[in-house]
């Protein structure tokens, strides 16, 4: 489908969040293909997921660089949305979240709490200049705690260490986290076997529907499988030894 942007917000300064009207039922962890007509179509979460949809991107290369030269009016192609979504219900949540990560569980931590249940987020970034969406999640009522690498804003130290202090003094029913690897890793080391652990994986891919096969791991898709897993499941499957 075919869409005009209607806004674009610079979240910091490799960040930018384009906001479109996408008529189309969309769950909190489902991404969508996006494509400008000039760089390559790529895999995008959706990080508002009402009326007016949206993506956040962070500018990495050729293809984020076009991207972010888009403005108000401009036409994007979007297919999806695609993949599972996060398990959003009225029990009581830890989030997580590393770097763009908070883009995918920002509409998860409002739906939970709209729909009465409770959230304790916690966004990890590797400096203050990087943090985005603290304010939108306050406003909507969500109790935040920013961890950075350097100790300029909030925590000092990695936010699965500022989670595992969260985690010590309180009960959660439901952890769900969005990051790198290798912070999702660390989630599933300290958590998966004490409470239902769900996290959300990102990969490049081609076609967002199962045929390509790039974005294969374990002997899931995750396009279709993903990218919203249950962590135990990859765990059983020896993902923390890959």
């Amino acid at each position: 489908m075919h869409t005009r942007i209607v806004e674009v917000v610079e979240e910091n300064p490799a960040v930018k969040t384009f906001r479109f009207r996408y008529n189309v039922k969309v769950l909190p962890g489902q991404f969508c293909m996006v494509w400008d007509g000039a760089g390559e179509e790529v895999p995008m979460s959706f990080s508002y997921t009402g009326k007016i949809k949206g993506v956040t991107v962070k500018k990495v290369g050729k293809t984020t660089d076009l991207l972010h030269r888009r403005k108000p009016g401009e036409v994007l192609r979007i297919r999806g949305p695609f993949g599972t979504h996060y398990p959003v219900s009225s029990k009581k949540y830890l989030l997580v979240s590393g770097g763009t990560g908070i883009a995918s569980l920002a509409p998860a931590a409002e739906k939970i709490v709209g729909r009465g249940g409770k959230c304790r987020f916690v966004a990890g970034f590797r400096n203050a200049s990087e943090i985005f969406f603290i304010e939108r999640l306050r406003n909507a009522g969500i109790d935040v705690e920013i961890a950075t690498d350097d100790g300029s804003a909030g925590f000092r130290g990695f936010v699965t260490e500022l989670a595992g202090k969260l985690f010590a003094g309180e009960s959660f029913d439901y952890i769900i986290a969005c990051g790198p690897v290798q912070m999702l890793k660390e989630i599933g080391r300290r958590f998966a076997e004490k409470v239902e652990t769900y996290i959300s994986i990102e990969s490049l891919m081609k076609c967002g529907i199962g045929l390509c096969d790039s974005c294969s791991i374990l002997g899931y898709r995750v396009c279709r499988e993903g990218p919203v897993f249950r962590a135990g499941e990859l765990i059983e499957k020896g993902w923390l030894e890959e």
